[in-house]
C-alpha cells in the first residue's frame, strides 16, 4: 500500500494517528503476574474507534 492509499483511507475511517485510542476491558479476571501486581485482563480497541475501522479498510484493501 503506498501513501496516497493510506492517506484515503485515514481520511475516510476520520483517523489520525496522533489521536488518543479509545479501549475496553473484555476478560475481567485478575491474575497476579508478580508479588504485589495485578492483571486486570484482556484489552480490545472499542468497536467506534476511528482506528479500529482503519484496520478494517486495509485489511479490505489488501484482502482485494
Amino acid at each position: 500500500m503506498n501513501k496516497k492509499i493510506a492517506r484515503q483511507l485515514r481520511k475516510e475511517a476520520n483517523y489520525h494517528p496522533g489521536q488518543p485510542r479509545q479501549y475496553h476491558i473484555v476478560n475481567k479476571s485478575r491474575k497476579q503476574t508478580s508479588p504485589g501486581v495485578f492483571k486486570q485482563g484482556t484489552i480490545e480497541l472499542v468497536d467506534s474507534d476511528p482506528r479500529a475501522l482503519y484496520k478494517e479498510l486495509k485489511k479490505e484493501y489488501k484482502g482485494g
